[in-house]
């Protein structure tokens, strides 16, 4: 029954996202708002003494890390980074954030602002190092070009 729920409230909350979306200036994916705002519910509600079964909770949240990854990565500092680099930022970024939405889900709130402290200083280094890897490397009209297309392409989400 609480998988029911869950995927109900994925649905309703990205039925609204859709509805109102049209009404927004900027695009907001419906099935990551529908997830966010789920395990979102299910965490205040968890905190607030009712009983949310821990797994679903993780699951969601897990995906949420996974999906804020590969955003992450379609940004202009990262998208023009080797595929390693990468990688490598992604094999750090997703464990660490499984260990802080776990810490959340477990209410070990110190261990979950320190972890996500740690994944903006870590997003933070790796898109400066690209960021003045590559300025130095591409003349403007090359960046300007890489802004729209990754601008055109975030309009296409979703």
């Amino acid at each position: 029954m609480p998988i029911v729920i869950a995927t109900v409230s994925i649905f309703l909350i990205a039925g609204l996202v859709v509805f109102f979306s049209r009404f927004l200036p900027f695009k907001i994916c419906p099935v990551c708002a529908g997830s966010f705002g789920t395990w979102l519910w299910m965490l205040i509600v968890r905190s607030l003494g009712y009983s949310v079964d821990p797994i679903i909770l993780a699951i969601l949240m897990g995906g949420s890390i996974v999906g804020i990854a590969y955003q992450i990565e379609k940004l202009p500092g990262f998208s023009r980074s080797s595929a390693a680099k990468l990688r490598f930022w992604k094999m750090l970024f997703v464990p660490l954030g499984f260990i802080a939405v776990y810490s959340a889900v477990l209410s070990w709130w110190i261990m979950f602002v320190a972890m996500i402290i740690l994944l903006v200083a870590l997003t933070l280094v790796f898109a400066r190092e690209n960021h003045s890897a590559s300025s130095s490397k591409e003349p403007v009209s090359e960046s300007r070009q890489i802004t729209e297309g990754l601008e055109e392409k975030m309009k296409n989400c979703c």
